[in-house]
C-alpha cells in the first residue's frame, strides 16, 4: 500500500495538492466503535440481503486454496466467518466492492487490480509473468509490470459479480489501462436512472450508469450503459477533459448523491480528505478531514515540527490528534464486529491485539477507508484502516495494523453532505 500512496503523493505534487484537509480543531462526524480486525488489506463493506459484510483482498500466501497469489474473500462483518474466497480472484489485489440497489435483484460488484501481490513467480495465470528483482517488492501481473516500466499486458481492473456472495461471476476485463499507466486503487458508484440525464446535460459527457475513481494518472472512468452489467461500456475519461488526476486522493471511494447532484470521492494517507464535484472539473474539498493519524503530541513531536494554525494537513507536522482515539472507544475491540474471529484468536497470525491500546504511539497512517449504510438507510458503518505507512522515515518504533469501524446515525449521503 506504500506504493499506492507514493503514487497518489507524486500526483499531488504535481497538481500543487494536500494529502489531506484536517485541521487543528479536528472532530469526528462518526461515533467510533473500535478495532474491527486486525491485518488484511484494502476492504469494504456491503450490505446485501439484510446482512453486513467485508469483501476483503488478502496477500497472498495466507490460504493454500488460492494458489499462493493474492485474492479477495467476503466475510460476515458481525462473525468474521469466511463466506467465499473465489478461486477466480487468484492474482488480484487493490480489491474493493459496492452493492448495485437501482433495481431488483441487488448484486454486489468487486473491481481488482491485475496485480498479484504474493511476491513470488505468476505460475497461475500466465508463465510470462515471472516476478524479478524489478516487480518482487510489489508482485507480478500487468499492472505491476506497468509500474515498472516493463514489458507486459498492460494495467487492467477486473471485476466480479455476486447476487448471494457465494457464487460469483468473473473476472472480466472493465477497464484497461494505455502504456505503463498502472492503477493500484479504484473506487465506483452506480448513478440512479433517474439522475442520468440531468448528470450528462450538466457534465457534458455522455449519460452514464457509473462512475469510476482510479488511483491513476486517467483518473476517471464512466460507465455508458443501461442495464446494470458493469463488465462493459467503460470509457475512461480524457485528462484533457477532467483534468490531470482532477481529484488527487490516494485509496478512492465513490458515492453519486442524486439529492444534491454531486460526486463525492475520499481517500488518504495521513487522513481520510473527503472532495465532491458536480461536473467532474472542478472538485472541492470538505471543511475538514474524515479522519485522521492518530499519534500523540509527544511521539510526533519527535520526529516532526509542530502543525502552524493555518496548516490543512498532517502530512509534515504535528497536528492535534483526532478524538476517535483512545480517549473515543479507540484502544478497544469493537463489539458485535467479528466476534467469532476475536474469539477464536484468529487475530494472532499478526498478533495485533497486543498493539491495541496504544494506537497513538504507532498509528501515523489511516487509509482504505470506505463506509455502507444499511440499504439506504441508517446507520452508516464506516471504516478506515490503521497502520505505520505513512510514518517518518526515521521512525522507528513498531505497530500493528487493522481495519477501525465508526458508525453515523443517518445514510451514507448524510453522512458525506455533513462535511460541507
Amino acid at each position: 500500500r506504500n506504493m499506492a500512496l507514493s503514487l497518489s503523493l507524486l500526483l499531488l505534487q504535481a497538481l500543487g495538492g494536500q494529502v489531506g484537509s484536517s485541521t487543528p480543531t479536528w472532530s469526528a462526524n462518526f461515533e467510533n466503535i473500535g478495532l474491527m480486525q486486525s491485518g488484511g488489506q484494502e476492504a469494504s463493506p456491503l450490505w446485501l440481503g439484510g446482512k453486513l459484510f467485508l469483501v476483503q483482498s488478502v496477500m497472498g500466501r495466507l490460504n493454500p486454496s488460492s494458489g499462493g497469489h493474492s485474492y479477495f474473500c467476503t466475510f460476515d462483518a458481525k462473525t468474521g466467518e469466511t463466506v467465499s474466497c473465489p478461486a477466480t480472484s487468484s492474482g488480484w489485489a487493490f480489491c474493493s466492492g459496492i452493492v448495485d440497489r437501482t433495481a431488483i435483484p441487488e448484486r454486489a460488484w468487486v473491481f481488482c487490480s491485475a496485480w498479484d501481490r504474493a511476491n513470488h513467480t505468476n505460475n497461475g495465470q500466465n508463465a510470462s509473468m515471472v516476478c524479478d528483482a524489478n516487480t518482487s517488492q510489489w508482485g507480478c501481473g500487468g499492472c505491476a509490470f506497468a509500474r515498472n516500466n516493463l514489458p507486459g499486458p498492460g494495467c487492467s481492473v477486473g471485476v466480479w459479480s455476486s447476487e448471494d456472495l457465494v457464487t460469483w461471476d468473473g473476472p472480466h476485463p472493465a477497464v484497461t489501462l494505455s502504456g505503463n499507466l498502472t492503477v493500484p486503487n479504484v473506487g465506483v458508484t452506480m448513478i440512479p436512472p433517474s439522475s442520468r440525464a440531468e448528470v450528462a446535460a450538466r457534465t457534458g459527457l455522455p449519460a452514464h450508469q457509473a462512475f469510476m475513481a482510479l488511483e491513476s494518472q486517467s483518473a476517471l472512468a464512466i460507465n455508458t450503459g443501461t442495464d446494470r452489467d458493469l463488465t462493459k461500456n467503460w470509457q475512461l475519461l480524457p485528462i484533457t477533459k477532467v483534468g490531470f488526476a482532477s481529484f488527487g486522493l490516494a485509496c478512492p471511494t465513490a458515492r453519486f448523491n442524486p439529492i444534491d447532484g454531486y460526486y463525492y470521492v475520499f481517500g488518504g494517507g495521513n487522513d481520510i480528505t473527503l472532495k465532491r464535484s458536480n461536473d467532474l472539473r472542478v472538485w472541492t474539498s470538505a471543511n475538514k478531514s474524515m479522519a485522521t493519524g492518530c499519534i500523540s503530541d509527544a511521539t510526533c513531536l519527535k520526529y516532526r515540527a509542530p502543525c502552524l494554525p493555518s496548516a490543512k494537513n498532517s502530512a509534515s507536522c504535528c497536528i492535534e490528534k483526532p478524538g476517535w482515539c483512545s480517549a473515543t472507544n479507540g484502544g478497544r475491540i469493537a463489539p458485535g464486529y467479528y466476534t467469532n474471529y476475536w474469539a477464536n484468536n484468529t487475530d494472532c497470525h499478526r498478533c495485533a491485539r497486543s498493539f491495541i491500546g496504544n494506537e497513538t504511539e504507532w498509528n501515523w497512517s489511516v487509509n482504505d477507508a470506505d463506509f455502507t449504510d444499511e440499504g439506504g438507510n441508517g446507520p452508516t458503518h464506516f471504516i478506515f484502516g490503521l497502520s505505520l505507512q505513512t510514518k517518518p522515515i526515521n521512525f522507528t518504533g513498531s505497530g500493528g495494523g487493522g481495519y477501525q469501524v465508526g458508525t453515523y446515525q443517518g445514510t451514507e449521503l448524510d453522512f458525506l453532505s455533513s462535511y460541507f
